[in-house]
């Protein structure tokens, strides 16, 4: 799959699940956890940065690139700690994480809801996540050579 092919799955992705929060579906009372796993998919994709990043290693994108991310981490401080947190359950529920200060009572409990998703003392806005991975794959289109 290209670069591109990759930019647009996760700006897509990053739409569905941001529509799928806002939804409420008929068995909503038997799948207690779906919007907690629409959030986790969501910032997954947001932090979409993936094909970004790798089209950031390509010599004539790569200043461009790097800015974009530059920009988009600075628009989303949270995602990257949420992201690490989620990535390195293991060690934080060991009291262990990389991020100091997260004990792992935190990693227990979160609230969601139709565009706020609350966890481990982090706050994403669904609303301005897909705001900035839009902007980051409009960077992207903007840089191709």
């Amino acid at each position: 799959m290209s670069v591109r092919g990759l930019a647009n799955i996760a700006v897509w992705t990053a739409q569905l699940k941001r529509k799928c929060l806002s939804s409420n579906e008929p068995e909503e009372g038997e799948l207690l956890f779906r919007r907690w796993a629409d959030f986790q998919f969501h910032h997954g994709a947001n932090a979409g940065t993936p094909a970004v990043v790798l089209a950031s290693k390509i010599p004539a994108l790569a200043p461009d690139m790097r800015l974009a991310i530059k920009e988009f981490d600075t628009s989303l401080p949270m995602l990257k700690n949420m992201r690490d947190v989620a990535e390195h359950f293991d060690d934080y529920s060991m009291g262990r994480g990389r991020i100091k200060g997260i004990r792992r009572q935190a990693l227990e409990v979160g609230v969601t809801g139709p565009r706020i998703f609350q966890w481990p003392g982090y706050e994403l806005d669904a609303d301005a996540a897909l705001q900035a991975a839009r902007w980051l794959f409009q960077s992207f289109q903007r840089a191709r050579c």
